[in-house]
């Protein structure tokens, strides 16, 4: 379960580097023409400077995170996560923030009783910004459940416009207004994966829309095998925590992993409501 509450997560959003705009300039070289006596002259260095090149470093480092044109403009963690999602929640809300090399995510679940889902689930945000443009502010839905596991809700089923970090009172609007659709989609995937029935005839099928590597499948299969999942939402639960437990280059990696793992189950849910009926008994 997420333990920090608004301050607590402010003080880690503060945490994040600052980060700042280089200079670029490119090294080069050439070999002079030998001495007079015949001795060999070396080599000239020189650096050549990129007018319309720029480095991302943090503040306090000249590590390159990424280049970027000239024309780029940074935005700090801290202006992206702060005004625009966190303070607009009225009330207490918990959450954590993941931080690796210029990317970032954080997870923020108001704690009243409205953003929760029928099965006591709590609905949240899940903020997604980077540094170098793999993300820009990215605002999305997710679902913690009871065992305090954190499910993205894929963009294309609900999330927000891309957000001005000028325009505070947005967020707030669209959340409401998309909570609904939030709600609606999980009871539907919860329900129809609950009384599917995951058999030993089905697996390698599933294991296959699911892409799970050759060690999750075979951690999986003795799983089915022995009686120990008994409808997809167990299975993909299970599949979640075998993630979970891995060891990964940071949270931000492991975070990456599970995003992908809940666009896939929202992507079965597709394939299944497609998937023709099966024939009644006795029907040719």
């Amino acid at each position: 379960m997420k333990t920090l509450n608004k301050e607590g997560l402010k003080a880690e959003i503060y945490k994040i580097p600052r980060f700042v705009l280089r200079d670029v300039a490119v090294k080069d070289s050439c070999v002079n023409e030998p001495n007079a006596d015949g001795t060999p002259a070396g080599l000239s260095t020189w650096w050549e400077e990129q007018p319309g090149d720029k480095a991302v470093t943090e503040e306090n480092s000249t590590r390159r995170i990424a280049y970027m044109t000239k024309r780029y403009k940074l935005v700090q963690f801290a202006d992206g996560f702060l005004i625009p999602i966190v303070d607009q929640f009225e009330g207490e809300v918990v959450g954590e923030v993941h931080y690796h090399e210029g990317y970032a995510i954080m997870d923020l679940f108001p704690v009243k009783d409205e953003y929760k889902t029928d099965d006591g689930c709590r609905i949240g945000v899940t903020a997604y910004n980077s540094v170098d443009r793999t993300s820009a502010l990215n605002i999305r839905f997710c679902v913690e459940d009871a065992n305090g596991r954190t499910l993205t809700i894929p963009k294309r089923i609900a999330s927000f416009r891309k957000l001005h970090v000028g325009k505070i009172g947005e967020l707030t609007t669209d959340y409401i207004t998309l909570l609904g659709r939030v709600q609606a989609a999980w009871k539907n995937i919860v329900e129809k994966f609950t009384k599917y029935k995951v058999t030993p005839e089905e697996f390698d099928s599933i294991v296959k829309q699911f892409d799970l590597d050759e060690t999750a499948t075979k951690k999986m299969r003795e799983i089915v095998m022995n009686g120990g999942v008994a409808n997809l939402w167990d299975f993909c639960m299970e599949t979640f925590d075998m993630i979970e437990k891995r060891y990964y280059k940071s949270d931000v990696h492991k975070r990456r992993r599970m995003d992908d793992l809940c666009n896939t189950i929202f992507t079965y849910n597709v394939v299944m409501q497609l998937a023709p009926s099966p024939a009644p008994d006795g029907a040719a």
